[in-house]
C-alpha cells in the first residue's frame, strides 16, 4: 500500500457514522494503471433501524423518503423474535395464535453525490417474506407472491433460508442527492408463524476518482482578449501576454482524511437539572437563562431503574409523580463556520424534546404541537437503554458559549422511572494540501499582465407592489406551478408567506419542487419560515435555499422600506426560536428595528395567522408582538397557514373589530390543497376557499391598494383601498 493514500470519507447513516477508504494512487505511482472502484457500506449489518411492530395497516405512504417515522420505535438488527438471536425484539401482537403478519422498518442513509455511483448491492436477511423500497420504489421481493401486497399479504411458504443476504442489485439510478430511504416490510407465512427475522445491508460502488496530471506548454508571445458577459452590467475582460516556451508544470492535489469526528458533549457528562415539578415556561431552552440555582449531576440521570448516576427525585407522593424534568448544558465553540455536521444521541425515557440555542432540534415519543409541562409522552416503550440519533444543523451553533436544553416527560403521573443521558459529537470540513513542481526547460523571460473587472449584480431591491402567498409547492402538484404563471406577469417583490415546500422543507423538496417555478423569482423575493420549513431541524434547507435574502440563519427577521412604508418580516414558530413574547430576542430586535423607523406607514408579514375562519385553524402566539407592532402603527398584515384566503377590517391585538387597529389578509392560496371554512370569526369582510392565487398590494404615499389575482380559470375578485 506505499503506492497509495488512503482518504477517509465520513457518511452518516441514521445517526451513525460509517469510515470508508477510498484508495487514490499518489503521484508516483504507476501513471498506466487505472483507479479501481471501491465499495462502501452504505448500510452495515446491524445498523439501527426504525420500526412499527403495531400490526396497523400503513398502506403506501410510510415507503417514501418523505414519511415522518418519528414515532417509531428504533433498535439494531438482527430485529425479531422467536430464535434468540435477535439484537432488537420486535412484538408479535397480545395474542400467540392470531399473531401480526406484517412487520415494518426503516432506515435512511446520506448521498453526497449520486451520479458518484455506479453500482448498488444489497443483502436481505429475512423470515418469512420481505419486500425493499429504495425511495419508494421496489428494488427486492422475496417469498412473496407477485402483484399489490397489502399488510394482510402473508409470505408465499415457510423456508430455512432465514441467516442468509439474499442477493440483490438496485438500479443507482434511484438514488437522491442528501436524504434517501430504504423501507422494508417482512410478512409471516402465517398467523401462528414462530418467529421473524430481519436484517439488510446495501453496498455502493463508486466511480474511480479521476488522477490528474497537468502539464502546461507556453505558447510563442501572442495577446488574447476575452470579453464575457453573464447579465448587465457584468462584464469580465482578460488581456495575457505570454513569452515564448519556458517550463512544465506539475500539480498534485491530495484530499487529506476527514478530521475525527470531536466529542461536544460526551456519555455520562455532568447536567444541570431542576426535579421540584415546576412550569419553566419556554425561557430556559435559552443560552441566557441562568441556571446556577439548578442542582447539578452526571449523566445518566434519572430515577427507577438502579442504573443512575444521579437520581433525581418525583416529587413526595408516588402516586403524582412529576410530569417534567429539565436538564441544561453548555459547551463552547471557537468557530462556528467549521463545523461541518452535528450528531446527537437521545437517552430517554419516556419522552424528551430538545433544543439547540433555544431552537428545537430532536423530539422523541412526544405528541406534535406545542409542549408544556403537563405534557404526557405518547407512549410507554422499551427503548430507554438506546441513544437515539439526530442531526441538528450547524447553522444553529454560536460563538462562544452554546446551550442543550432537554425536557424529559413521563407518560402518565404514576410512571416508575426516568432516564436521560445526551452525546453530541462535531465533525471539522476535510482539507486539502496541492503540491506544485516547476521544471525549467530552456532559458527564457516570461511576461504576463492580466486585467479583470467584474462587476456582480445584487438581488433585487424590494420595490412597489407586493405580490403575497404562502403553503406553495409540492412536488405531487402542479397547482403551485398556475400561482407562479400569475407571478411571472407581475412585477413587483414577492412575498413567500412561509409552507414553501411541502412536505417537510427538505434541500431535495426546496431543488424539486420550489425551486423550477418560484426560482426565478428569488433575486426579488423576500421570504418568511412556515412550520413545514421546521419539519427538517432547523429549517435548515430554508436558510441554505434564499441565504442572506432570508435573514439570520436560525432568527429569519428582518425589515427593508420601500417608499413611504418601513416593511417587516417576522418568524412566527415561536417553539422553534424559543419563544416570541417580550424579552425574545425576536421581539428586542423588533423594538430596535421600529424605534429607528422613520416611515410613516408600516406593514409586516409572517406565515401563521392571528386569526382565520379555517375550519379547526390552529394558530402561534405572536400576540405580544402584535402589540409591539399596534403600537407602532401597524396598517396591515399578511399571513398564511389556513389554506384559503380571508380579509378582516381593521382589528386591534385582542381582537376586536377597531378602526385604529390594522387589517389582516390570509393568503394561503400559493398552491395547497384549499380547505373549508369553518364558523365565521369576528371581522371577517371577504372569503375565498375555491380559487388559488396572489394577493397584489400597491403602496401609495400615504395608504394602499389590494386585489387578488386568481390562477387562470378562476372567477373570485376582492379590491379595496385604505389609508396609513
Amino acid at each position: 500500500m506505499s503506492s497509495h493514500v488512503a482518504r477517509r470519507l465520513w457518511w452518516p447513516v441514521s445517526g451513525l457514522v460509517l469510515a470508508v477508504l477510498l484508495l487514490a494512487p499518489l503521484a508516483g505511482g504507476d501513471p498506466g494503471r487505472a483507479a479501481e472502484s471501491t465499495p462502501r457500506s452504505l448500510i452495515a449489518a446491524g445498523a439501527v433501524w426504525r420500526y412499527l411492530d403495531n400490526g396497523s395497516n400503513q398502506g403506501t405512504a410510510w415507503r417514501q423518503p418523505t414519511f415522518d417515522d418519528t414515532t417509531w420505535k428504533s433498535g439494531r438488527a438482527e430485529l425479531g423474535y422467536g430464535d434468540g438471536d435477535e439484537t432488537t425484539v420486535v412484538s408479535y401482537g397480545p395474542n400467540p395464535n392470531n399473531r401480526y403478519v406484517t412487520t415494518y422498518f426503516r432506515h435512511s442513509f446520506e448521498i453526497a453525490d449520486p451520479s458518484d455511483v455506479t453500482r448498488l448491492d444489497l443483502g436481505l436477511r429475512r423470515d418469512d417474506g420481505a419486500v425493499v423500497y429504495l425511495n419508494g420504489t421496489e428494488v427486492a421481493r422475496s417469498n412473496m407472491p407477485s402483484g399489490t401486497i397489502g399488510y394482510g399479504t402473508y409470505a408465499v411458504t415457510w423456508d430455512t433460508s432465514e441467516t442468509a443476504y439474499m442477493p440483490f442489485s438496485p438500479p443507482p439510478g434511484l438514488l437522491r442527492l442528501g436524504t434517501n430511504t430504504v423501507a422494508v416490510e417482512v410478512h409471516q407465512t402465517w398467523r401462528t408463524s414462530s418467529d421473524v427475522s430481519f436484517d439488510l445491508t446495501l453496498t455502493a460502488t463508486t466511480a474511480p476518482p479521476p488522477t490528474t496530471t497537468t502539464t502546461t506548454t507556453t505558447a510563442p508571445p501572442t495577446t488574447t482578449t476575452t470579453t464575457t458577459t453573464t447579465a448587465p452590467p457584468t462584464t469580465t475582460t482578460t488581456t495575457t501576454t505570454t513569452a515564448p516556451p519556458t517550463t512544465t508544470t506539475t500539480t498534485t492535489t491530495t484530499t487529506l482524511p476527514t478530521p475525527t469526528p470531536s466529542s461536544l458533549i460526551p456519555a455520562g457528562a455532568m447536567w444541570r437539572y431542576l426535579d421540584n415539578g415546576s412550569n419553566q415556561g419556554t425561557a430556559w431552552r435559552q443560552t441566557t437563562f441562568v441556571d446556577t440555582a439548578w442542582k447539578s449531576g452526571p449523566a445518566e440521570l434519572g430515577y427507577g431503574d438502579g442504573d443512575e448516576d444521579t437520581v433525581v427525585s418525583y416529587g413526595p407522593n408516588p402516586n403524582n409523580r412529576y410530569v417534567t424534568t429539565y436538564f441544561r448544558h453548555n459547551f463552547e465553540i471557537t468557530d462556528p463556520s467549521d463545523v461541518t455536521r452535528l450528531d446527537l444521541g437521545l437517552r430517554r425515557d419516556d419522552g424528551a424534546v430538545v433544543y439547540l440555542n433555544g431552537t428545537e432540534v430532536a423530539r422523541s415519543n412526544l405528541p406534535s404541537g406545542t409542549i408544556d409541562y403537563r405534557t404526557y409522552a405518547v407512549t410507554w416503550d422499551t427503548s430507554e437503554t438506546a441513544f437515539m440519533p439526530f442531526s441538528p444543523s450547524p447553522g444553529l451553533l454560536h460563538a462562544g458559549t452554546n446551550t442543550i436544553a432537554v425536557e424529559v416527560h413521563q407518560t402518565w403521573i404514576t410512571s416508575s422511572d426516568v432516564s436521560f443521558d445526551l452525546t453530541l459529537t462535531t465533525t471539522p470540513p476535510p482539507t486539502t494540501t496541492s503540491t506544485t513542481t516547476t521544471t525549467t526547460t530552456t532559458t527564457t523571460t516570461t511576461t504576463t499582465t492580466t486585467t479583470t473587472t467584474t462587476t456582480t449584480l445584487p438581488p433585487s431591491p424590494p420595490t412597489s407592489p407586493l405580490l403575497a402567498a404562502g403553503d406553495i409547492a409540492r412536488c405531487e402538484s402542479s397547482a403551485d406551478e398556475q400561482v407562479a404563471d400569475v407571478l411571472d406577469g407581475q412585477a413587483g417583490t414577492f412575498l413567500p408567506l412561509g409552507d414553501l415546500a411541502y412536505p417537510q422543507g427538505t434541500t431535495a423538496e426546496f431543488r424539486d419542487c420550489y425551486d423550477p417555478r418560484f426560482g426565478p423569482h428569488k433575486s426579488r423575493t423576500r421570504p418568511v419560515p412556515g412550520n413545514h420549513e421546521y419539519y427538517t431541524s432547523g429549517a435548515a434547507p430554508y436558510y441554505a435555499y434564499f441565504g442572506p435574502l432570508a435573514g439570520t440563519p436560525g432568527q429569519g427577521w428582518y425589515s427593508y422600506d420601500i417608499g413611504n412604508w418601513h416593511v417587516v418580516a417576522l418568524n412566527s414558530n415561536c417553539p422553534k426560536i424559543g419563544w416570541c413574547g417580550d424579552g425574545s430576542p425576536q421581539y428586542e430586535w423588533l423594538e430596535t428595528d421600529l424605534a429607528a423607523n422613520t416611515k410613516a406607514c408600516v406593514a409586516a408579514y409572517w406565515h401563521h395567522a392571528p386569526w382565520s375562519s379555517e375550519a379547526g385553524y390552529d394558530t402561534e402566539d405572536m400576540q405580544q408582538i402584535l402589540s409591539l407592532l399596534t403600537g407602532e402603527g401597524l396598517d396591515f398584515l399578511l399571513a398564511g397557514h389556513a389554506h384559503l384566503y380571508e380579509r378582516f377590517a381593521r382589528m386591534n391585538p385582542a381582537g376586536e373589530v377597531d378602526p385604529s387597529g390594522f387589517r389582516t389578509f390570509v393568503v394561503g392560496t400559493g398552491g395547497a390543497t384549499l380547505r373549508s371554512f369553518g364558523p365565521i370569526v369576528t371581522g371577517s369582510e371577504a372569503r375565498n376557499a375555491t380559487d388559488r392565487g396572489l394577493l397584489r398590494v400597491e403602496l401609495d404615499a400615504n395608504g394602499y391598494t389590494w386585489q387578488f389575482l386568481p390562477v387562470a380559470g378562476g372567477t373570485y375578485a376582492d379590491t379595496g383601498t385604505d389609508t396609513c
